[in-house]
């Protein structure tokens, strides 16, 4: 995978696949499963997060269920950052997400506000995209997110800089591209469910 942007920075090139053998390993789940992704994030968080930075003026926001998995250490990173969840959940017959609810209100002039959002998986990009949409709403600026997330491909990440130029994305590792339905390859199952059971509402009608 040799995709490149100004933007984006990948911690674990392709070649090096094998230190993250656990995330494809669809016997790790629950606690395991939260350990190694929360042990990703301490890593990846000494490239995005300044050494110094404790996260004043800063804001978490993870996409839930998922991102959770990752806020949880970040947040130990930067314990002085804000935290505002937002909630997706999928159209039934169109399969794009939509927002279920957030806690955008809570957080004092967001135009200021460094923005760290978390996400293990980039597939189509679409909660991150909708995610982005829906702050803007709020006042977020673009030039002052962070991505995080663990996985992703190259589709994905295109759509999020072709209509959020000014955002920064750091990944673990990049993904080979992506199923039909929307799934990753190499085939990393559905986070939220690895991690907390199968979630009976994830569809919409």
């Amino acid at each position: 995978m040799n995709y490149k942007h100004p933007n984006l920075f990948v911690m674990i090139p392709y070649e090096e696949r094998n230190r993250v053998s656990g995330y494809f390993d669809l016997s790790v789940v629950g606690e395991e499963y939260a350990k190694l992704l929360g042990d990703l994030t301490d890593e990846l968080s000494t490239y995005a997060v300044s050494k110094n930075d404790v996260g004043e003026n800063a804001v978490i926001i993870p996409i839930l269920r998922a991102g959770m998995s990752m806020s949880n250490r970040l947040t130990k990173r930067l314990p002085k950052a804000d935290v505002a969840r937002i909630s997706m959940r999928r159209n039934l017959h169109t399969l794009k997400p939509f927002v279920a609810w957030d806690e955008f209100e809570q957080i004092k002039e967001p135009e200021s506000k460094r923005v760290f959002i978390t996400d293990p998986a980039l597939a189509t990009a679409g909660s991150v995209l909708k995610t982005l949409e829906h702050m803007k709403k709020y006042g977020f600026k673009d030039e002052n997110v962070v991505i995080m997330a663990m996985f992703g491909c190259q589709s994905g990440i295109e759509r999020i800089f072709k209509e959020h130029p000014e955002v920064k994305l750091f990944l673990v590792h990049m993904a080979d591209g992506i199923r039909e339905d929307g799934y990753l390859l190499p085939y990393n199952g559905d986070t939220g469910d690895r991690l907390y059971g199968v979630r009976e509402n994830e569809y919409v009608i």
